[in-house]
């Protein structure tokens, strides 16, 4: 069984007789595969919209390519949520890989067990049988936290409140409490990590 391009040789002796002939053949295989090997989601992910996702692939085939394009379908718990395309530009070698960034959304709202499942196509593929890659997740709440809009007008001293209970907090301001009372008009941020290790950006 052969698995790359090589010169291959026999000599094929008889047992009774002595007598032997030989023979020498060039094989040039062409093995054309690509796979998915890893994905921007853990398997215990946090909730929430996962944008610019990183998917990883690999050219499993025995040779570099030029020139590639390939189609990556993603489905959600068996439902089709969006296909894309990647287009390979340069030299990619034989176990080499590639990252695509999704331009779509990942969308994990729903806590509780799910799968990601994403295939992917190119024409001449040798090897269909190993083109899914499936992601069995665990989605984990992340905080929640409600300003009340993105635009807000107040009277000032006003209290802008993230919500008790977390494991830490850290404003635009530089505070470390749940909550801070600003004085006056302008753009306040915070980061909430919750006791789980999901974080959320307000």
């Amino acid at each position: 069984t052969v698995t790359d391009i090589t010169t291959v040789k026999v000599l094929v002796t008889d047992m009774l007789t002595g007598c032997y002939e030989g023979d020498t053949a060039l094989l040039y295989l062409d093995i054309k595969d690509f796979i998915i090997t890893n994905v921007g989601i853990e398997d215990n992910a946090c909730s929430g919209t996962y944008d610019n996702m990183p998917v990883t692939l690999l050219n499993n085939g025995n040779l570099p390519r030029e020139g590639t394009s390939i189609t990556l379908d993603y489905s959600q718990n068996g439902n089709c949520v969006f296909t894309e395309q990647f287009e390979n530009i340069g030299n990619w070698p034989a176990g080499g890989s590639r990252v695509h960034t999704t331009r779509n959304s990942i969308d994990l709202g729903d806590l509780g067990a799910g799968d990601l499942e994403i295939e992917i196509s190119t024409d001449g593929d040798l090897r269909p049988e190993n083109d899914i890659f499936t992601l069995n997740y665990e989605v984990i709440p992340s905080p929640e936290v409600n300003f009340g809009g993105s635009q807000l007008e107040v009277d000032f001293p006003y209290l802008l409140d993230a919500g008790s209970g977390h494991s830490s907090y850290l404003w635009s301001t530089g505070a470390t409490g749940s909550s801070i009372t600003v004085a006056g008009p302008g753009t306040y941020s915070v980061t909430v990590t919750g006791t789980n290790g999901c974080q959320t950006n307000k």
